[in-house]
C-alpha cells in the first residue's frame, strides 16, 4: 500500500502550487516507477530512458496521471487519511485511467491482452472498468499506488506554507 509514513500529509491547500516544478517532479517519479514494473523489453526500450528524455507525448500521458491524481488527493485526503480512503483514491485513480485509454480506442474495436508469460488466456482489455480482468486491473491499481505515493513524496519535498505536515 502507500508508506505510512504519508498518513498525516493534508491536501493542497492553495492549487496555484501546481506549478511546473511540482508536476515535472511527480511526472518523472510516476515514469520510474512504470520502469520498474515493466522490464525493458523490445517492444518499450524507448521508454526505459531518464523522464527528460521521453516524448512529449509520453511526458504528457504522465502529466495527464499527474493532474488525475492530485485533483482525486485533493478532494479525498482528510487531516487524517486512512487507509480506506487512500484505497479509494488509488481505485478512482485506476477507474479513470483507464477510462482515459479507453477514449483513445476505436469504439467497439476489442484491445487483447495476454495475461501473463505462462497464462495464454487472452482477455479483452477495451471495456468498462468493472468489466475488466483482475489481472489488468492490477497494472492499473499499481499505476494508482505509484502515482499516489509520487503525489505524497512531492508534497512533502516541496515543504513550504501551502503544505500541513
Amino acid at each position: 500500500m502507500v508508506r505510512s509514513t504519508h498518513t498525516q500529509i493534508k491536501p493542497v491547500k492553495n492549487p496555484t502550487i501546481l506549478t511546473q516544478h511540482f508536476i515535472t517532479m511527480v511526472a518523472s517519479e510516476i515514469h520510474e516507477e512504470w520502469k520498474i514494473r515493466n522490464p525493458k523489453a523490445p517492444y518499450n526500450q524507448h521508454l526505459h530512458v531518464p523522464y527528460s528524455m521521453l516524448s512529449q507525448e509520453e511526458k504528457d500521458k504522465n502529466i495527464h496521471q499527474v493532474h488525475l491524481i492530485c485533483v482525486l488527493a485533493n478532494r479525498n485526503l482528510s487531516v487524517t487519511p486512512n487507509n480506506d480512503i487512500l484505497f479509494r483514491i488509488i481505485d478512482d485513480f485506476a477507474s479513470l485511467a483507464h477510462e482515459k485509454w479507453r477514449t483513445t480506442q476505436k469504439p467497439g474495436v476489442p484491445r487483447w491482452k495476454h495475461i501473463s508469460d505462462n497464462d495464454y488466456e487472452v482477455v479483452d482489455i477495451n471495456v468498462p472498468w468493472n468489466k475488466l480482468h483482475d489481472e489488468w486491473k492490477r497494472e492499473n491499481l499499481a499505476a494508482g499506488r505509484a502515482a499516489l505515493d509520487a503525489y505524497l513524496n512531492a508534497v512533502k519535498q516541496m515543504n513550504d506554507d501551502y503544505y500541513l505536515y
